[in-house]
């Protein structure tokens, strides 16, 4: 079964763009050129995977993190931005969000975080759990 995921941005030629590329990977893609639009549709649907532009029209990428998660904790969350902003990309992290890419991202990397992201979750739910059970240091944020 095909992986489902929803794309966030506000302009269309990426959203068109990265749909495109990302489906021919074997993604089952939706999109939403908003905040709201996004909600109604994890609302409807249950996404294995979001990808969010940081600066949307009517909200931030932190507020769709804040959403996803408060629904349910194991959906990894990837924002990408077009500046970098290491405050920022601390709080993503510190929210929850399993990356935080500049860019222009290379396609290769777009597709290798999406692909560790859905590893990292399943890995997660055979093992039972949605938090790190470990008592050293990890680089994954659960």
């Amino acid at each position: 079964m095909k992986k489902k995921i929803v794309l966030i941005d506000d302009k269309e030629e990426i959203l068109i763009g990265l749909k495109i590329l990302i489906s021919r990977e074997g993604f089952e893609v939706s999109t939403a050129s908003g905040y709201d639009e996004a909600i109604k549709q994890m609302a409807r649907t249950d996404f294995d995977l979001v990808l969010t532009d940081f600066e949307l029209e009517d909200n931030t990428g932190i507020d769709i993190l804040r959403e996803v998660k408060r629904r349910g904790p194991d959906c990894p969350v990837i924002l990408f931005s077009g500046s970098l902003n290491y405050a920022v990309e601390f709080e993503a992290k510190r929210m929850g969000a399993y990356a935080y890419l500049t860019k222009p991202v290379k396609l290769e990397t777009l597709l290798y975080t999406i692909r560790t992201a859905l590893h990292h979750k399943r890995v997660l739910q055979e093992v039972g759990t949605t938090e790190c059970q470990s008592s050293r240091t990890t680089r994954w944020k659960c």
